[in-house]
């Protein structure tokens, strides 16, 4: 066994109208339902954010995070970012 878990979910993403999301919400099946919300990313370059220099400070230390459970948030891709824009770039090779 590699895992066990104890606290399981499922769930779905839907469009509804306010109306259509009440009548669901009521149903004794459903614990949740919550509109979607668009949440801008506040920093890319986290650890130049919080002023952290490797190797210094609060990373000299080897067992710092030892235990700690990250989660990451995948905010999906944005194709109209400026990161996503060619321009200048060379066109892809004919064959990778």
């Amino acid at each position: 066994m590699v895992f066990t878990y104890r606290n399981v979910a499922s769930g779905f993403a839907v469009k509804l109208t306010p109306e259509e999301a009440k009548s669901l919400q009521e149903k004794g099946e459903i614990v949740s339902a919550r509109p979607e919300r668009t949440l801008s990313l506040h920093t890319t370059h986290t650890p130049t954010f919080l002023g952290l220099k490797q190797g210094q400070g609060l990373w000299s230390d080897d067992n710092l995070g030892k235990g700690v459970i990250i989660g990451v948030i995948d905010t999906g891709i944005y194709p109209f970012h400026p990161s996503f824009n060619d321009e200048g770039m060379p066109p892809p090779p004919a064959k990778w």
